[in-house]
């Protein structure tokens, strides 16, 4: 499928954002291997299936009677903080607004469960993801040092208000 009609099918609303189940759980740590430098396993993921705490969200693009899981976020709700552990989307869908989609449903359900703001930590290189936290409206707090391994990297604290 060329980029082009994929994102053509974006636009026309075939993408759905909701709350994850044990059965995408297979295809969220396929897209975390592919995406991320410190992937969710598959165990891990159904772990967070299980705390009361935890939300994991799934991006499905819905096309010709089929569905395919494209990205998805994690959160973690501990009033009156949420702490957004990591967003990640299929390298293709990239820059078509999925992201902002899985944010945008995040920052509701973190309002929706009385939270009052939501946190996140970011590797001081990803100027594409604090670029992105920015534009959204989160505000630097502060940076951890040498957090991140494989390479070594600081860790940057970013904060929204909701």
């Amino acid at each position: 499928m060329l980029v082009k009609d994929i994102a053509g099918m974006i636009q026309n609303d075939s993408i759905s954002i909701r709350l994850a189940v044990e059965l995408d759980v297979h295809d969220i740590a396929e897209v975390a291997y592919r995406n991320s430098r410190n992937p969710w396993t598959e165990a891990g993921l159904l772990e967070e299936l299980k705390y009361d705490f935890s939300l994991l969200i799934a991006a499905e693009l819905n096309y010709s009677n089929k569905s395919s899981i494209i990205g998805f976020a994690n959160l973690h709700i501990t009033e009156p903080e949420a702490h957004l552990n990591e967003i990640a989307i299929e390298k293709q869908y990239r820059r078509m607004n999925i992201g902002s989609r899985l944010l945008y449903f995040c920052i509701n359900e973190s309002k929706v469960r009385g939270c009052e703001y939501i946190t996140l930590e970011v590797r001081e290189s990803n100027e594409e993801a604090i670029r992105f936290y920015k534009k959204n409206g989160f505000h630097i707090l502060g940076k951890r040092k040498k957090i991140y391994t494989d390479p070594n990297d600081d860790a940057i604290i970013m904060r929204l208000e909701i």
